[in-house]
């Protein structure tokens, strides 16, 4: 009887209701944004995982501080200003300079080297035949 009369109790109490009220918000504006969210971190962070990753915090951040949306903005404002939050967060932990390791880049040396005498030898036989037509070719 008692957890029945508190059950009650907390449907009348006004922050619960307000939280309610904002719940269905925050479904409603993920529901029917969520593609625009993920869209907005991806012009932030360039890769689609994280943008996923940026997406999914941003996501759970609002559900857990739900309470601190104070219903001033439209809810997918605040939303998308958490999406951004995130995907710069994410952008943070980054490191600034990408690390290739040595045999990586010899390979890719390697390679340019490769593509760089074929490309010499085709304008050097490519000269040699100019050359001879232009010894074998008559005089007019």
């Amino acid at each position: 009887m008692e957890g029945r009369l508190l059950q009650i109790e907390d449907e009348l109490d006004p922050a619960v209701l307000v939280r309610q009220k904002y719940m269905r918000e925050l479904q409603d504006a993920v529901s029917q944004n969520r593609s625009f969210f993920y869209r907005r971190a991806y012009r932030y962070v360039g890769d689609p995982n994280d943008a996923e990753d940026a997406v999914q915090d941003a996501l759970l951040s609002a559900y857990r501080h739900l309470d601190h949306f104070k219903g001033t903005a439209k809810m997918t404002t605040w939303l998308t200003s958490i999406v951004i939050n995130s995907a710069l967060s994410k952008l943070r932990k980054r490191p600034r300079h990408p690390h290739t390791s040595l045999e990586e880049r010899q390979q890719e040396y390697r390679v340019a080297d490769t593509l760089r005498g074929r490309a010499i030898r085709t304008l050097l036989s490519k000269s040699d035949s100019v050359r001879n037509r232009n010894i074998v070719s008559p005089i007019h």
